[in-house]
């Protein structure tokens, strides 16, 4: 089994490759922005330089090699041991909390948040 992130524009982190990779996965990745930056950094799967079918297919071909599998599942189980343990869904979801409290939204409140004052504004 493999994942594949295929994002025709270049991500800042991209949550769902932490996903695969915390589900075991080596990644199958086109090679923009953070994406590209973290599987070359990993070796935890391969790279697509273009989001093409052709690019696609070279790779799934690549997978599809024993030893090439096995060495990127091995980078999985290395990131698992190391930044993964790090990087679960309670840490992401602070990060988002911090990110939105950044912009002045107050969480778990149950008065009307600034959007949806501005929603019903619009909608005047």
């Amino acid at each position: 089994h493999v994942g594949a992130v295929l994002s025709i524009w270049p991500e800042t982190w991209y949550h769902t490759l932490t996903e695969l990779w915390a589900a075991g996965l080596p990644v199958i990745g086109v090679e923009l922005g953070a994406v590209g930056q973290r599987l070359r950094a990993s070796g935890a799967g391969w790279l697509v330089p273009t989001p093409t079918l052709e690019g696609v297919e070279a790779a799934l071909a690549q997978a599809r090699e024993p030893t090439a599998w096995a060495e990127r599942q091995a980078a999985v189980l290395r990131w698992q041991e190391t930044e993964g343990l790090a990087q679960n869904t309670a840490a992401m979801a602070s990060g988002y909390v911090d990110l939105y409290r950044s912009l002045g939204v107050r969480i778990g409140d149950r008065r009307p948040s600034l959007l949806s004052r501005l929603a019903n504004l619009i909608k005047r």
